[in-house]
């Protein structure tokens, strides 16, 4: 069915080609001014491009199952028949104008609405006694003085359209009626009614034949409701925004809906239903308090009665007088007119959308408008111009205000064109923003969404200049009272605090990720906190004030400054200044320290009161700071990952389909296709998509992380020893290699070196401390990891590496040692990642090393190591096809992990793929299982895990003695935390609870329970309106609490890993569940065996739930929802088990 939808699909791709082809060469045709004859032979052409991509859109959409698939495709089949129609009426009217004479099929009918010529000379008689005079004629105006008058003749008036706005309907009713009725039949009538009528109105009458009274009755009855009018009308009064004081334009927009909508209910007889006092309350809300006065005012001096006919009156007197008092409204609708009269015949026809850019522009302004307007250029768009985004967000704004543009597209709006009719118009794609406006215009209002992804700059100083930066002491009243030194810098978007300090006032702070701009345009990402740091002005009692801060590594070095010196110059006895490093950075986030107070200039130096103390800054003779720090960028929790494991086993096989894409299999052809076995090793090259050449000498970033590394492992020798450790058995083990001077010398091709930093995660026992390469940072634009294509993604499906380790009784499970590397690289590949080492001495020049073998962070790493992985297996099919089979299905990562029925197929099993690993360069650190008896053949290895009761096994939790799995629910201090605790307790935000849901690692489902109860919490969390940082409620605070209270009872919940009883006999039974309610539906799935006995058993598989949308739907809707779950678990499972 997926195939035979995507075959379908591109044959509508097809079909949209060519109808673009033959619509392009119409437009064409249509430019150059080419004969009728021509034209219309294209249009047919046009025609029949579109009725067959009709007719295969029809075909794709009848294999649309969702709902929400099906309304977007509709909407885009409607875009094409609007460009068609849009088209078809562009031809029409150019086949009026260029050959009047001959009667297109729309000239037919409407060249019988001729006007009385008006054009007559003396000689020529009237063509008929019994025509009227000219309308502009008086019976004693001589023929001459009329001759001498009229030299042209009057365009025949069009027939109506309709398009299906109810309010229109009457006024295109009563036309048709008029200009058609009355000079044909009704057969006739019903053809032209048809030509009259476009899209979803001509759609009402389709397959009614020639029934001219029946079409009136379902176009009457759609769209002639007096009722369905008012309620449109009332709506469109409702929907206006608030006009703000001096939005002069918006007020005219007021006055006329207001007089438009109450013509029309006027027409249908429903006046009443907008001269009543609740909507003349409402027209009133919609104006600024201002227009109220003026209004109210306007009644006691007239002496009138509060009505809709007053209202009006008062509308265009008030409408008049702000037209004629506003310059720039006149003389732009004066230069506007004067355009128009002066354009030619060719431009008026030409289309406004022949041109995509230029589809929501005015006639006048097409030909004459810059692709630029700004720079007055067509050498760039103006949403590319670097004069205007390398202004602010606000200025940018102020600058598109001032000169009147569509906020959506950017261009010099028009008469007719505002952003509400824009057809570029769109919500904005930044995250967590609901407006529509262009993404050039997206910035923060009030206070910064906690639901963007923000960047903030961070400008702490230049380079090298004689300024003083505004540095003071203050007090941090925490715990342990201290000092610290704090910078106030105006250019910073966030604050910051060292981690030093942090740590040293025991402060507990909520997880965060930063992104760290450095020198050289050098990246690097971090794992921090967000602290709340209690602060106020030194060798004072005063209350404190808190400020959020970011921790990070660094912020300035030691700056050494005279107090007495700058405190004599300006006469300030209380100066609190230090010498010594910078502590804290307040931003602009925390604006009252930073701007307003007190001032006292002397020369260049400025003294400024603060609430934190005096600070001085500006010109002086010492040297500034070096820069640390230049951006700091604040990261929301990924969803993604979280939602993508919650789906796995149940997600739409359209999007988990086996099949790799186009591209991916040209990059696994690249990969498998330079690989070689050499020696029992692979060497696979690096799939490049850039020329390597093109890389930067970047060895001087290098030398600058290299020192910044040194720095913080000087701080802890112990972590300084076992990183250094690392880098020699690197070698050692012949992954790296210290190049020589010669072989640097004589080596000509591309090199890169690549920056290397330490991971410390205590928890580690074997590990506690890794190196990390960072094949990401930046360097002049470049990154290494972008000159690398990915790879395609060939990890086997986590579920189905569980479900086939749970089918047997006997589980075997070993890990791959240092599997990435043991895949070497070529030469050429080997250059591109050298780095530097200098085993900690500073006073001596760094050595310089290369990569031999992928490297773990390297883009294309995963893709590599995986297919180094699949060849060996392919290499031992012949001698050994059942380990190599383990190898390609039942490896996930570094992870190898199956079933087995007896002791001795585990031996065996193992054995051999120890055998098949090795022809590939692999080596497995040892097997552990859940039988003793397996772990002979391992000779010894892996007697820290054999000791070991507890192993986790793709993050599932085994307990190896009991056979099972279970939980370990640990729940962090802010939320163990109890009421009780008093000020010291730390309210619980979304991100925290997202945070303790996540560590619940659970893809099997058996908590799901449980888990589904904290889906729907948050689910509610999102619904209030909560930013991720934001404080709950006391109500909520509690009720989430006593959530995770209960989720550690999780801790003494397992559940049997093998789905075989012991006495099972025969094959089993899949039972399938499913369930919903209104908030949150689910399936679950159990195996039931008989026994040797005649009893039966049952194991449970595994479930999934979800919760319901935000959308509400029928419990009927949600059970199809829940059974739609079940069978994709259901074929998930009998995929990939083998029972």
């Amino acid at each position: 069915m997926a195939e035979d939808k995507k075959s379908l699909k591109l044959k509508r791709r097809g079909a949209k080609a060519r109808f673009t082809r033959h619509s392009n060469g119409l437009q064409m045709l249509l430019d150059n001014n080419r004969v009728e004859p021509e034209v219309q032979s294209a249009f047919d052409k046009v025609e029949q491009a579109f009725e067959a991509l009709q007719e295969a859109h029809e075909n794709f959409a009848l294999t649309l199952d969702d709902d929400a698939e099906f309304e977007t495709e509709e909407q885009w089949i409607n875009d094409c028949q609007k460009e068609f129609m849009e088209l078809q009426i562009t031809v029409t009217d150019y086949c009026s104008q260029t050959s009047p004479d001959v009667k297109t099929p729309a000239e037919q009918v409407s060249s019988q609405f001729e006007m009385p010529p008006v054009e007559r000379e003396a000689s020529t008689p009237p063509e008929s006694t019994s025509a009227p005079p000219p309308p502009d004629q008086s019976p004693d105006t001589s023929p001459s003085m009329a001759a001498a008058r009229c030299s042209f003749k009057v365009e025949k008036p069009k027939l109506p359209k309709f398009a299906g706005d109810v309010r229109d309907y009457e006024i295109f009713k009563s036309d048709f009626i008029h200009m058609v009725e009355s000079q044909y039949g009704k057969r006739d009538a019903m053809t032209i009614l048809r030509s009259c009528l476009v899209s979803r109105a001509h759609d009402i009458i389709q397959g009614i034949g020639s029934d001219y009274d029946t079409a009136w009755e379902l176009l009457d009855s759609m769209y002639g409701d007096p009722r369905i009018v008012a309620d449109t009308i009332i709506n469109d009064l409702t929907k206006f925004r608030p006009l703000k004081e001096n939005e002069d334009n918006r007020f005219c927009e007021l006055v006329n809906l207001v007089r438009r909508s109450y013509n029309i209910l006027k027409l249908v007889g429903k006046k009443s239903d907008m001269d009543n006092s609740h909507m003349l309350a409402t027209i009133e809300r919609k104006m600024c308090p201002n227009d109220r006065k003026n209004w109210f005012r306007y009644q006691e001096t007239e002496k009138q009665t509060a009505g809709l006919q007053t209202l009006l009156t008062w509308l265009n007197l008030e409408m008049k007088a702000r037209i004629r008092s506003s310059a720039p409204l006149r003389s732009q609708s004066e230069g506007r007119s004067a355009n128009v009269n002066q354009m030619s015949m060719k431009e008026k026809n030409k289309p406004a959308y022949s041109d995509r850019r230029h589809e929501d522009q005015p006639p006048d302004r097409i030909q004459r408008q810059h692709r630029c307007w700004y720079c007055k250029t067509d050498e760039h768009w103006i949403d590319q111009c670097k004069r205007l985004t390398s202004m602010g967000a606000p200025e940018r704004l102020k600058f598109f205000k001032e000169n009147r543009c569509c906020f959506s597209c950017l261009k010099k709006a028009g008469k007719n064109h505002f952003m509400a009719n824009c057809r570029r118009r769109q919500r904005c794609p930044e995250q967590g923003c609901t407006y529509y406006h262009h993404p050039l215009l997206h910035m923060e209002v009030g206070h910064q969404s906690e639901n963007e992804s923000s960047k903030n700059n961070v400008n702490v100083a230049t380079t090298v200049g004689a300024s003083l930066l505004p540095i003071l002491t203050i007090d941090i009243a925490s715990d342990l009272q201290t000092r610290a030194n704090v910078l106030l810098d105006s250019g910073s978007q966030v604050s910051l605090i060292k981690n030093s300090l942090a740590e040293k006032l025991h402060l507990t702070g909520t997880r965060t990720r930063i992104t760290i701009k450095k020198l050289g345009e050098v990246e690097e990402e971090l794992e921090t906190f967000k602290y709340k740091l209690p602060i106020r002005e030194a060798n004072t009692s005063k209350k404190h004030q808190f400020i959020k801060v970011v921790g990070v590594p660094s912020i300035t070095e030691e700056e050494a400054v005279s107090v007495k010196d700058l405190a004599d110059q300006f006469d300030i006895p209380n100066l609190n200044r230090d010498s010594g490093p910078v502590e804290v950075l307040i931003g602009v986030d925390y604006p009252r320290y930073i701007v307003g107070g007190k001032l006292k200039k002397r020369k260049n130096c400025i003294a400024r009161k603060t609430p934190l103390g005096w600070v001085i800054f500006g010109g002086t003779d010492k040297r500034t700071i070096c820069v640390n720090v230049l951006h700091v960028a604040v990261q929301n929790p990924d969803l993604s990952e979280f939602w993508r494991l919650e789906s796995q086993g149940v997600g739409c096989q359209c999007q988990e389909t086996t099949k790799l894409t186009k591209q991916e299999q040209i990059e696994e052809e690249i990969i498998r296709a330079s690989s070689q076995n050499k020696g029992k090793k692979w060497e696979i090259a690096y799939p490049w998509q850039r020329d390597p050449h093109e890389l930067p000498d970047n060895k001087s970033q290098a030398v600058k992380i290299l020192e910044s590394t040194e720095k913080r492992l000087a701080r802890n020798p112990g972590h300084a020893e076992a990183y250094n450790k690392q880098i020699h058995e690197l070698e050692e083990m012949g992954f790296a290699k210290k190049l020589t001077a010669a072989d640097i010398k004589n080596y000509e091709g591309p090199v890169h070196y690549i920056s290397h930093h330490a991971v410390v995660r205590p928890e580690k026992k074997s590990t506690p401390l890794r190196i990390v390469f960072n094949s990401s940072a930046s360097f002049q634009g470049h990154r290494l990891n972008e000159y690398w294509m990915k790879g395609p993604d060939l990890l086997n499906n986590l579920i189905g590496v569980l479900l086939r380790f749970r089918e047997n009784k006997v589980a075997l499970c070993g890990d791959i040692s240092k599997m990435y590397h043991r895949v070497s690289i070529p030469e050429s590949d080997q250059h591109v990642h050298r780095f530097l080492w200098r085993d900690m001495d500073e006073h001596r020049e760094p050595d310089i090393y290369m990569m031999k073998v992928v490297t773990f962070g390297d883009k294309p790493a995963p893709a590599i190591a995986q297919t180094a992985l699949k060849l060996t297996a392919e290499q031992g099919e012949s001698t050994h096809p059942q380990a190599a089979s383990v190898l390609k299905r039942n490896v996930y990562m570094d992870d190898i992990c199956d079933s087995v029925r007896t002791v001795d197929e585990a031996r065996k099993l193992s054995a051999e793929m120890d055998e098949v690993l090795n022809e590939g360069g692999f080596k497995v650190k040892g097997w552990i299982s859940n039988e003793s008896d397996v772990g002979d053949l391992t000779q010894g290895k892996m007697k820290l895990l054999d000791e070991i009761a507890e192993e986790k096994v793709l993050g599932v939790v085994w307990d190896r003695e009991n056979d099972t799995f279970s939980y370990k629910v640990k729940l962090k201090d802010s939320v163990m935390r109890s009421a009780t605790d008093g000020e010291s307790q730390e309210k619980l935000t979304k991100r925290k609870i997202l945070g303790q849901i996540a560590h619940i690692f659970d893809p099997i489902g058996f908590a799901a329970p449980v888990i589904v109860r904290a889906k729907i919490g948050m689910q509610k969390l999102w619904q209030r309106g909560y930013n991720w940082d934001d404080h709950l409620s006391p109500e909520e605070d509690a009720e989430w609490r006593l959530l995770f209270e209960e989720m550690k009872g999780l801790n003494g919940v397992s559940l049997e890993r093998c789905l075989t009883p012991p006495d099972a006999q025969g094959k089993p039974v899949l039972c399938i569940f499913s369930d919903a309610s209104e908030i949150a539906y689910g399936a679950c799935a159990y195996l039931r065996w008989q026994t040797r006995d005649d009893r039966y058993e049952t194991r449970f598989i595994a479930s999934k739930s979800k919760v319901a949308p935000l959308k509400a739907l029928t419990i009927p809707r949600l059970e199809l929802q829940a059974a739609v779950l079940a069978a994709r678990l259901y074929k998930s499972i009998t995929e990939e088990m083998r029972l």
